[in-house]
């Protein structure tokens, strides 16, 4: 049932207003403890965002029951990409269903790490938001 799924629209925007957000960084020596919202170079998955979508495309679940209740939408999270590339913090943004929240959740926690966020060439925390479109194929719906 993986594939039969959905398109999955996948484009990693890095700073989004709509994230928690901290005040800027006022000197370079708390920048290591600080969430960073517009870092000098941004957080990127290996390979940029096609390989992304493809590990999303290879690993997301439809959840049973929402295929079932013919249930579509899309979850927005947002987490932090931490200096070392792990991620940390998921947090759901925009929420359609509570199946889709819980994939979402499970799938942000086996993302490969990232290649971290940098200012002043150094690595850094920062946001991450990824959406993520649950669409049943035409004759899903027409059941």
């Amino acid at each position: 049932m993986r594939r039969i799924i959905f398109a999955v629209t996948c484009v990693c925007i890095l700073f989004v207003s709509g994230c928690k957000t901290h005040k800027e960084v006022a000197t370079p020596e708390v920048v290591e403890e600080k969430i960073i919202n517009k870092p000098e170079v941004f957080p990127q998955y290996p390979g940029g965002n096609e390989a992304l979508a493809n590990f999303i495309f290879e690993n997301i679940k439809y959840p049973t029951d929402a295929a079932r209740q013919k249930i579509e939408g899309r979850v927005i999270v947002c987490f932090v990409v931490n200096e070392d590339g792990t991620i940390s913090n998921p947090e759901i943004l925009r929420s359609v269903s509570t199946l889709f929240n819980a994939e979402v959740l499970r799938l942000v926690s086996i993302i490969p790490n990232f290649i971290p966020a940098m200012n002043e060439g150094k690595p850094v925390k920062s946001y991450c938001t990824l959406p993520i479109n649950f669409k049943l194929p035409p004759e899903k719906l027409s059941k």
